[in-house]
């Protein structure tokens, strides 16, 4: 198959995902090209791009767009205009992909006005209407757009977990048919770090800790979805000089993260490392992983952490509850009860208990493969070419 992907947001786990997909879909012998803006881009999916075309590298043709996160109309247009301009000149293509909102939105409608019918399929990977953020008028014309395109422009969505599955389809946002479900995975070698590929004291030493101290790392964007100045406020409630809280990444709540650290004189037990690219090994030197997201689609960093052997507290959002089983790999609470967040970090006190839940979830993060999610992928579009091309699905 002839396959485009395309992307406004590539960062994060968005990245991950992408990256994990274009190289599946290349070694299986598919041509893959790649839309993507630049101005979200992250370190890791940055180094990908400038990997691509190497002799060890499946051949993935890659194009910069100029489109934006923000909704411009102006700029919007540009943005499909160029969008629909390479596909008429490089198609013509069996699958358009895109990815996340402004991706998925314009890649579907370019699919819609190409003559020659590819698969429109999207992954909102955390559609937009699961997002607590902005007024009652944004939010209701988020959902009227997410509607309209998936019941009239979409082949397949395909939804990265059983919650947003179920989100997608008690809103009717589109038709039963037409949602798939197709869970994320990772490498689950990938972060299981040997004895002898690194020095862990080292390591937790220059974050700060000791042998004695209890260490809580958070790895993402500093932003509103991921809630890290909850983590925070909820670290400020365990009691004893023995833990330390690690915070990994960059982000707009950066600096008001910093002020919060030194208004609740925390600065000796809270680290923030800004962004970095040894995170399997923070992640090995660690004693516990925590997310307290608002809401989510389903978090690589879960995953990473389960296949660190990690404990893990997280809030109750999509996703995580697909991925953390409570009280057997560690807890899941609500997002708005801090308290809780606290008191189930402070039960991870124990050496003990730590140590069997990272054992659990080292079994249960064997089944979230890099290879499970490719394969369904290509399911996915076999399903939606064949919908497409026999003129039964939803078109304009």
């Amino acid at each position: 198959m002839r396959i485009l992907q395309v992307v406004e947001a590539c960062g994060g786990g968005v990245a991950t995902h992408l990256k994990d997909l274009l190289l599946g879909l290349a070694t299986r012998g598919h041509e893959v090209d790649l839309m993507y803006s630049p101005l979200r881009m992250d370190g890791n999916f940055e180094k990908f791009i400038d990997e691509i075309g190497r002799s060890d590298v499946p051949k993935i043709r890659n194009y910069r767009w100029h489109c934006i996160r923000n909704v411009n109309l102006f700029y919007d247009y540009e943005a499909f205009r160029e969008l629909y301009s390479f596909i008429l000149s490089n198609g013509p293509y069996d699958v358009i992909h895109g990815h996340s909102s402004k991706g998925g939105f314009l890649g579907r409608l370019a699919g819609t006005l190409a003559d020659s019918k590819p698969a429109r399929v999207y992954t909102p990977h955390a559609i937009v209407t699961l997002s607590g953020e902005g007024s009652r008028v944004r939010k209701s014309a988020y959902f009227l757009a997410e509607a309209m395109a998936g019941r009239f422009i979409t082949d397949a969505l395909i939804a990265v977990s059983r919650e947003e599955s179920d989100h997608v389809l008690s809103n009717r946002i589109c038709k039963e048919d037409v949602v798939f479900l197709v869970e994320n995975g990772i490498d689950p070698d990938s972060f299981r770090l040997k004895g002898e590929s690194f020095d862990r004291e080292s390591i937790r030493r220059d974050i700060g800790a000791n042998s004695d101290n209890v260490v809580v790392l958070f790895v993402g964007r500093l932003c509103y979805q991921k809630a890290p100045d909850n983590l925070v406020k909820a670290f400020n409630l365990l009691n004893g000089c023995e833990w330390r809280l690690v915070i990994v990444g960059d982000g707009e709540l950066y600096e008001g993260l910093a002020v919060m650290v030194g208004q609740l004189g925390l600065q000796e037990r809270v680290s923030l490392l800004g962004y970095r690219q040894d995170v399997a090994q923070l992640m090995a030197a660690a004693d516990i992983f925590c997310l307290p997201s608002r809401f989510e689609g389903m978090p690589y960093v879960l995953l990473e952490a389960m296949a660190a052997g990690k404990p893990i507290v997280t809030t109750e959002v999509c996703g995580a509850t697909s991925l953390v089983i409570d009280g057997r790999g560690g807890y899941v609470v609500p997002h708005d009860r801090l308290d809780m967040l606290a008191e189930r970090l402070n039960r991870l006190s124990d050496k003990e208990l730590r140590e069997r839940f990272g054992k659990y979830n080292l079994e249960r993060v064997k089944s979230f493969t890099v290879e499970r999610m490719v394969e369904e992928t290509l399911k996915v579009y076999e399903i939606a070419l064949k919908r497409r091309r026999m003129n039964k699905s939803r078109i304009i």
